[in-house]
């Protein structure tokens, strides 16, 4: 009964989420990994939903962006890996920027007074891993919330050192919203703001150089962890390109157990999660 990140149901915007930015530092255009929160069309775009994960893929300017989101089966972490691959035929350098809202808190306490809420949460950039963990502080001795951590790692050639920001009224901007935030007209690196801010969010920055046909990967982690013993054994071990693999595969076999055990198909489980969908919205 823990919300991790936040997220409110709405039909009609449907803008709440865990995003990730990319922008050409030549040109200053920018989109997002998936449709939202920029809501700019691509050339190309397909959305893919199993049972062991998410993928979103895209091609915009030339660039072609695939994104995979999984659950770790032995971790509680989710794992978004971004492979940028460059599909023109000049080098290209792309940078990406990941946005997450934390909460660390009980379902029904967020909605009810999200702006108090905040105010017990407090940030930490830890750069020798390129991550940023956020805790909440306790209001009584009863009180007692795990330590949320979010961790870049960079499978290619980077060419800028990772950059953080968890003000959200700074990355946002002053009349901004996350569709075109003031982090996407800046000069490159976030300002690096942590420690107890009015209204925090998790942002880590990071930029490839790519010449043509070549692909780089991305790996965004967000992780609950028990104490700061758990924070160094995941950080340490995500930052690791096999041990990420491994989730994967394990997301898939969890997967397919899953389906063996109600003696469905992949299709029937897919159909299944229609007409739930579709019956859900028609009761709204």
């Amino acid at each position: 009964n823990l919300a991790v990140t936040r997220w409110s149901e709405d039909g009609a915007k449907d803008n709440d989420g865990s995003f990730i930015y990319l922008r050409d530092l030549h040109t200053g255009d920018f989109w997002s990994a998936a449709y939202q929160p920029t809501l700019k069309k691509s050339r190309n775009y397909e959305a893919v939903f199993s049972q062991s994960r998410a993928e979103f893929k895209r091609r915009d300017y030339n660039i072609d962006t695939h994104t995979e989101i999984v659950v770790s089966p032995e971790d509680e972490a989710e794992l978004r890996r971004l492979t940028i691959t460059n599909r023109s035929r000049d080098k290209r350098s792309i940078e990406f920027t990941s946005y997450v809202e934390p909460v660390i808190n009980y379902q029904e306490a967020d909605p009810a007074h999200p702006a108090f809420g905040k105010l017990f949460l407090q940030t930490e950039i830890i750069k020798p891993y390129q991550a940023v963990i956020c805790r909440r502080r306790p209001r009584s001795e009863n009180d007692k919330f795990p330590i949320l951590m979010h961790i870049m790692a960079v499978h290619g050639n980077s060419n800028t050192p990772a950059s953080y920001e968890t003000d959200r009224a700074k990355f946002i901007g002053r009349c901004g919203t996350t569709a075109d935030p003031a982090a996407m007209h800046d000069s490159g690196m976030l300002p690096g703001t942590a420690g107890s801010v009015l209204d925090p969010v998790i942002s880590i920055r990071g930029a490839v150089e790519l010449e043509p046909q070549e692909s780089a990967v991305i790996d965004y982690v967000t992780a609950l962890c028990a104490d700061m013993e758990d924070v160094r054994r995941l950080m340490e071990k995500y930052r690791d390109r096999n041990l990420s693999d491994r989730v994967f595969n394990l997301s898939w076999t969890n997967g397919q157990v899953a389906l063996q055990q109600i003696n469905a198909t992949e299709a029937e489980a897919q159909l299944y999660g229609c007409l739930l969908y579709t019956s859900d919205a028609a009761d709204e």
